[in-house]
């Protein structure tokens, strides 16, 4: 196409425009600092999406982790769910209270324990070591399966609490003497934990320490319990209703249950088995609270000493405000 008159000729579209080199270097400055910036941006991607990864690995990590702990507890849950309702449809719901996962505490009979052994210690009570020496053999056989191998002392210990237990049913007695005990047909939880004080001067061996333990709250009422120690023994009496616990006196205030099998239990009546039963209950399920202790003596001297008014204790508060109307195992503790 030819230009007309005055103006520059039309440049052909196909023709090849040359920028000269210096266009050229321009242009790959440019292509080089843009492949720099792709590359760092890659550099920058990646190192976000690594922390994010990691971010996410967590996330699933402690999701994972509370998953497996809800897991357990529901197990634990189901687990003590179902033995309580297997014992409520075999047993009836009142026993199925008393129940915890491994079974019920171990029932047990001393058949060598006699009504007429019981007899004579009451007439002599100094008898009790003669009746222990001729029921030793049966008592370590049933007590060692259970608790393993306990010495001469630990065993003593046990047959004194069973001999109280024996010793007359329970009701509103009065009197912690061995005289005045010799002498009662009914008698109430202290009574029971003073005469096995007082039986067990007749065969207990060095290195014992007993310790009497009154409770006053929602979980026992008003009740008393024995802790016996002697090296690394350590045993709750409980001759009310004929029950021995390996469990120490620190164990049992701080809440750690008791294995079931770890409780032996000699009770054969009926006059508060109910209440035999919320004991076996607060041993298997750590229910025992400091904030229940009524009084904490030291030996049998103590216990037998007067008793002040009013126990300085939270056990004592309690008692004073009068909020255990009617207690469990009645009476003085």
């Amino acid at each position: 196409m030819k230009a007309m008159p005055g103006e520059p000729p039309a440049r052909d579209r196909t023709q090849r425009v040359d920028a000269g080199p210096g266009a050229a270097s321009t242009a790959a400055q440019r292509l080089g600092w843009a492949a720099v910036a792709v590359a760092l941006a890659a550099v920058i991607v990646a190192a976000v999406g690594l922390h994010d990864i990691h971010g996410h690995l967590r996330r699933i990590s402690n999701a994972l982790d509370q998953q497996a702990a809800a897991r357990q507890r529901l197990e634990s849950t189901l687990g003590y769910y179902s033995a309580n309702l297997a014992t409520a449809l075999l047993t009836g719901a009142g026993r199925a209270a008393a129940v915890e996962p491994g079974g019920e505490p171990v029932r047990l009979r001393l058949p060598c324990l006699t009504e007429s052994m019981v007899g004579r210690i009451k007439a002599d009570p100094s008898a009790v070591a003669g009746a222990f020496a001729a029921c030793e053999g049966e008592l370590s056989d049933l007590v060692g399966q259970r608790l393993g191998p306990l010495a001469e002392p630990d065993r003593f210990a046990i047959f004194a609490t069973l001999v109280a237990f024996h010793w007359a049913p329970y009701g509103a007695g009065a009197g912690i003497t061995m005289e005045e005990l010799r002498t009662q047909t009914v008698m109430h939880c202290g009574q029971y934990a003073a005469l096995t004080g007082h039986l067990l001067r007749y065969g207990s061996g060095d290195g014992v320490r007993l310790r009497f333990v009154g409770f006053e709250g929602p979980t026992l009422e008003n009740h008393a319990q024995l802790f016996y120690s002697r090296g690394e023994v350590n045993l709750l009496l409980d001759p009310t209703v004929g029950l021995i616990a390996a469990a120490g006196f620190d164990e049992v205030m701080r809440g750690i249950p008791v294995k079931p099998s770890r409780i032996l239990d000699f009770y054969d009546r009926t006059e508060i088995a109910s209440f035999r039963d919320r004991i076996v209950t607060a041993l298997s399920r750590g229910l025992y609270r400091p904030s229940e202790l009524l009084y904490y003596y030291e030996g049998l001297d103590p216990f037998l000493a007067p008793w002040t008014v009013q126990f300085p204790t939270p056990g004592g508060a309690h008692l004073q405000a009068g909020a255990s109307a009617e207690p469990a195992a009645g009476g003085e503790p």
